[in-house]
Formats: C-alpha cells, sequence, structure tokens
C-alpha cells in the first residue's frame, strides 16, 4: 500500500493527540502519588504521635501503680486516693489499648499508600515508556514524510528532465527529416546532372562522327 504525504501527516496527527492525553494523565498520576506521598508521611507523623501518647500512657499507668501503692500503705486514710489512682491506671490502660490500635491502623495505611506508591510509579513508568514508542513512531513517520517529498522532488525532476529530452528528441528527428528532404533533393540534383553529362556525351559523341564525315582525305 502506498502512502502518501497526506495520509503519514494525518497519521502522525493522530499519534500525537494520544500522546498529548496521555501525558497528562501522566501529569496528573503524578500529581496523585505525590499527594498519597504526602498523606502518607501525614499518616507517619499521626504514628509518631501515637507513640508518645503510648509513653505517656505507660508513665501513668506507672504512676496510678505507686500510687496504689502508697495508698495501700496509708491505709484508710489513703483509700481515696487508691479509688483515683485506679481509674487513672484504667485510664491509661485504654489510652495504651487505644494507642496500639491507632499504631495498628497507622501501619495499615502507610502499606496501602505504599503499595498505591509503587502502583502508581509502576504505572508512570510504563506509560512513559509508551510515550516514548509513540514519540519514535512519530520521527519515524516523519522521516517517512521528508524521504517521500524527497521522492516526490527527484519524481519532478526527473519528469522535467524527461520533457527537456522529449524536446530534444522531437529537434533532433525534426532536423533528420530536414537532413532527409535536402539528401532526396541532392540525388535527385544529381540524378538530372549525370542525365545531362550522358546527353553531353551522347552529342559530343555524335559532333565526332560528323566531324569525321567531313575529314578531308
Amino acid at each position: 500500500m502506498i502512502v502518501n504525504g497526506l495520509s503519514v501527516m494525518r497519521m502522525i496527527s493522530r499519534c500525537d493527540c494520544p500522546a498529548a492525553a496521555t501525558g497528562r494523565v501522566v501529569e496528573a498520576v503524578r500529581s496523585s502519588s505525590q499527594t498519597i506521598e504526602e498523606l502518607n508521611q501525614a499518616v507517619a507523623k499521626i504514628g509518631d504521635i501515637s507513640q508518645v501518647i503510648k509513653e505517656i500512657a505507660d508513665q501513668t499507668n506507672l504512676l496510678a501503680l505507686n500510687a496504689a501503692i502508697e495508698a495501700a500503705r496509708a491505709g484508710e486514710m489513703g483509700r481515696g486516693f487508691a479509688v483515683v489512682a485506679d481509674e487513672v491506671r484504667k485510664l491509661a490502660e485504654r489510652t495504651t489499648a487505644s494507642t496500639a490500635d491507632i499504631t495498628k491502623t497507622v501501619a495499615e495505611i502507610r502499606q496501602v499508600t505504599d503499595s498505591a506508591v509503587g502502583s502508581m510509579n509502576h504505572a508512570v513508568t510504563e506509560v512513559e515508556h509508551g510515550i516514548g514508542m509513540i514519540h519514535e513512531s512519530m520521527a519515524g513517520l516523519s522521516r517517512i514524510t521528508e524521504s517521500g517529498r524527497e521522492v516526490s522532488d527527484q519524481s519532478r525532476h526527473i519528469a522535467n528532465a524527461a520533457q527537456e529530452q522529449a524536446v530534444a528528441s522531437e529537434q533532433v528527428a525534426s532536423n533528420m527529416e530536414k537532413i532527409a528532404t535536402l539528401i532526396d533533393d541532392n540525388l535527385g540534383a544529381a540524378e538530372q546532372a549525370k542525365a545531362a553529362a550522358d546527353m553531353l556525351k551522347n552529342t559530343a559523341g555524335e559532333l565526332r562522327r560528323l566531324v569525321g564525315q567531313f575529314k578531308v582525305i
């Protein structure tokens, strides 16, 4: 199948539009990946804060335990304080359990976001590879178009040269016809000259015969 320059340019145009759209998709994916990465960092900060809260809860639990021991030593006088210390200890335990849940949730979120970022980065790499192949195809089509233009120019030059050669051939043929006509004319003149020479020869012979008759004896 012969592909002319216009068809090639249309093919290049069709390739260019998907490439541009794909490029915009890549930028959108990169932006989403960056947003998820920022979310991942924020989640990591939450994990750090949860760790601090856990440490505080552990310290509070330890203080509540010490307070309960001191209240027990105080006997009846420390009973009210022991109740408060027990409530503080329970609160510290709930806080520790909550921070453990938060830490687990943060770890799960980070795992999901890390996987999402990895998938997006892989998708970006694959899409960029595809865009590169499209650009290479466009470059190849452009080279084909340029080669087609060069062939077209050369064809025009050859056609012009052939036309000039045809004109020259016509002129040569015309000159050959003129030469042939001149040769025919010269042949006719030569035949006439020969006929005249033959006539003169015959006349000269007749004159010699007549002169011979009048020869003095």
